[in-house]
């Protein structure tokens, strides 16, 4: 049940319809809910120790993405280490809620996108941002859009270095090393970026 509902995300009248239709058995929206907390909660422990390791890692990827829980705004969010993924709702947004999960000590490098309760989070706690590239190139594309002629210019120069770099970067296997270190090392001071954040 929790597996249909958590992973497959079906909905408790479609869950219900499932037991009865395919394996004979019938049951309530009630009595499905109730087991699939029952599944939850057998798992607060490994959710908790997980959580705890997020505070060690050395690179993470966060996103937070906000829904409605009986018409009240919550967010949820997500950290991915290299093998395991943790999920948590709250009812912030901010930059407090990096400090409660990670800790004021984190050092580690946060992959996210551009919201400022990282960036905040970043002058707390000295962590590294890497800034997600599709938000950065919808941002640059963002400026072709605009009026200013020297500011298309300034966009279109950008959308071209990055280019580059996603060539040099699919380029990898088939250059030596070392030029291919060389190529990499031009395009970050052509970006004026050499400071991997």
């Amino acid at each position: 049940m929790a597996y249909l509902k958590g992973r497959c995300h079906i909905s408790f009248s479609a869950l219900k319809d499932f037991f009865q239709e395919v394996l004979g058995i019938v049951v309530s929206r009630g009595f499905l809910a109730k087991q699939v907390g029952k599944a939850g909660g057998s798992l607060k422990g490994a959710h908790e120790a997980l959580m705890e390791r997020l505070r060690g890692e050395r690179h993470l990827h966060i996103d937070e993405s906000g829904w409605k829980e009986n018409g009240e705004k919550r967010w949820i969010w997500a950290f991915r280490a290299e093998k395991y993924a943790v999920f948590i709702i709250r009812c912030s947004r901010g930059e407090d809620v990096l400090e409660e999960i990670l800790g004021a000590g984190f050092r580690g490098i946060l992959s996210c996108d551009f919201y400022g309760a990282y960036r905040k989070f970043q002058r707390v706690t000295g962590a590294l941002l890497q800034f997600c590239w599709a938000h950065f190139i919808r941002e640059v594309l963002f400026l072709l859009k605009l009026n200013e002629k020297a500011v298309q210019r300034y966009g279109r120069r950008i959308i071209k270095e990055v280019r580059g770099m996603f060539e040099t970067i699919g380029r990898k296997g088939e250059t030596e090393e070392g030029e291919w270190k060389a190529l990499m090392h031009q395009h970050q001071e052509q970006t004026g970026n050499g400071n991997g954040a």
